[in-house]
C-alpha cells in the first residue's frame, strides 16, 4: 500500500494496511519494514518487484507519470496492469475503520479474480453500508472503482 503522500511511501508490516494483506492471502513486500509509512527508493521499489500495487484512493497527483518512466515499466504489477486504487470515493477502505474489511474482500477478489467470481463487491458493500451507515454506498453516491491507470 502506499500513503497518501505519494507512490514511494508505503505501509509498513506494523500497520493496518498490513494486515489487509494478510486477510486477502497477500505478502507485503514492504512489511518487513517498521514504525508508520516509510519512504522508500524507487530502486528498493523495482527490488521488490511486486505483483500487485496497490494506491491509496487520495493518493496526490503524479502516480501515473511516475510509474511510466521506463524503470518502472520492469515491475511486474506495472508490466501487467495491476496498480490499483483502495476503492470507494466516499470514506477511505484502506484506513483504520469498520470499512477495512471491505479493503481485505475487495483486495482478495482483485488478487485472486478466479477464486472470487461469485462476489460482488457492489452488492457486499451496499449491504456492509447499510448495516453501518443506514444507507447503501450507492445510494450515498459511492462507487468502488479502482482502476487508477492504464499503463501502455
Amino acid at each position: 500500500f502506499s500513503s497518501t503522500r505519494g507512490l514511494f511511501t508505503t505501509a509498513t508490516g506494523q500497520m493496518l494496511q498490513n494486515e489487509i494483506f494478510q486477510r486477502a492471502g497477500i505478502t507485503n513486500v514492504s512489511g518487513n519494514l517498521t514504525g508508520y509509512f516509510q519512504t522508500v527508493s524507487p530502486e528498493q521499489l523495482v527490488q521488490w518487484n511486486p505483483d500487485i500495487m496497490i494506491l491509496s484512493r487520495h493518493m496526490k497527483n503524479g502516480a501515473a507519470e511516475r510509474l511510466s518512466a521506463p524503470a518502472m515499466q520492469k515491475i511486474s504489477a506495472v508490466a501487467g496492469n495491476r496498480v490499483y486504487r483502495c476503492p470507494s470515493n466516499l470514506a477511505p477502505w484502506d484506513f483504520p475503520s469498520p470499512l477495512s474489511v471491505l479493503a481485505s474482500l475487495w483486495l482478495a477478489k482483485t488478487a485472486y479474480p478466479e477464486r472470487f467470481t461469485h462476489i460482488d463487491l457492489e452488492e457486499q458493500a451496499d449491504r456492509f453500508h447499510t448495516v453501518l451507515f443506514g444507507q447503501t454506498l450507492t445510494g450515498m453516491g459511492g462507487h468502488t472503482d479502482d482502476r487508477i491507470m492504464v499503463i501502455e
